[in-house]
């Protein structure tokens, strides 16, 4: 699938000794979002910490959007507190992504929290 590329490009930069930067690494993570690959982006956006790089509202978004769409509600909604202890600021797709994946699994007690601690 084209979500190999995004890994295999940022896998290439290393290789080169290229040092990728959080955009090629959110891109990654965006493609195996796309790609419905939650392994894989959660791999990347771990691997973005041991490159010593900011994580940014995107590299969480993506993850947690992909997590979402693996199933993985649990998962999604601790990227989240995650999210708001690395002192990045959720944002609309955060949210919903972690709402869509409460929903999917009938986590309704879960969505009514995260909606409850939302910002205004």
């Amino acid at each position: 699938g084209q979500w190999e590329w995004g890994v295999w490009l940022l896998d290439g930069m290393r290789i080169a000794r290229v040092s990728p930067d959080i955009v090629s690494f959110n891109t990654a993570v965006t493609s195996c979002e796309r790609g419905k690959q939650w392994t894989r982006a959660l791999q990347v956006f771990e691997a973005i910490g041991t490159a010593k790089l900011r994580l940014n509202a995107v590299s969480f978004n993506a993850t947690i959007a992909s997590l979402s769409r693996g199933g993985r509600w649990q998962s999604a909604c601790e990227l989240l507190d995650e999210m708001k202890a690395s002192y990045v600021a959720p944002t609309a797709v955060s949210l919903n992504a972690s709402l869509s994946a409460c929903a999917e699994a009938s986590q309704w007690e879960w969505a009514c929290e995260l909606l409850r601690r939302a910002p205004e």
